[in-house]
């Protein structure tokens, strides 16, 4: 990995206030997360991708962030992974080494309390999308898994997809990414989602 590209995107996701229009409208702009924030093997190939919609709110810990709660998102996505296979994911190292990485459609918060909104234009998904495609050219996953039917529409749009071409004419056919499908569809059951991730061959 690229460390000092790594930086440039960490840098560019926790100082935009492209949306900052819609502050206060869904939007927390001034909570950002990215993993690249946190501390990444740079010699472990990134064999999963793992696409989520936003940040949690503040106080019920973000994913990378060993010093806020446990929250159920982290321990539900471990536990798919061990249950088809791709384990034994534990911790937070566990998954950093065995080449999973976790990105957001969004990097600001989405509020969706009664207070925020439960939609947000798509114009904020495209916006945001530019640093999901440079997350992804940064790190050649194998797979990609959206965790959502938002996740998956940020990874069709414009930005995301002329990389991902883009990487498929640069890289090798058996490196490719082969995958991309919603892992938490509505009404599947854990069954059922961890039935999809075992279609992935590492």
């Amino acid at each position: 990995m690229d460390s000092s590209k790594a930086e440039a995107i960490k840098n560019a996701v926790l100082t935009c206030q492209i949306c900052s229009g819609y502050a206060g409208k869904g939007l927390c702009v001034g909570h950002k997360e990215i993993g690249l924030n946190y501390d990444y093997p740079k010699q472990v190939r990134i064999n999963i991708m793992f696409v989520a919609e936003s940040p949690p709110k503040v106080g019920n810990g973000f994913f990378y962030d060993l010093s806020g709660p446990k929250g159920d998102f982290r321990s539900k996505l471990f536990k798919y992974i061990n249950c088809a296979g791709l384990g034994c994911v534990d911790t937070l190292e566990d998954f950093k080494n065995k080449g999973y990485y976790l990105a957001d459609a969004i990097n600001c918060r989405w509020d969706k309390s009664s207070t925020g909104s439960k939609t947000l234009p798509k114009s904020i998904f495209e916006n945001c999308s530019i640093y999901l495609a440079q997350q992804i050219e940064l790190f050649k996953p194998r797979f990609i898994v959206a965790m959502g039917k938002k996740s998956q529409a940020a990874l069709e749009t414009k930005q995301v997809k002329t990389i991902l071409e883009t990487l498929k004419e640069k890289t090798p056919v058996e490196d490719i990414i082969k995958m991309t499908f919603i892992l938490t569809s509505p009404h599947e059951t854990d069954e059922q989602r961890i039935a999809k991730l075992k279609t992935i061959t590492l």
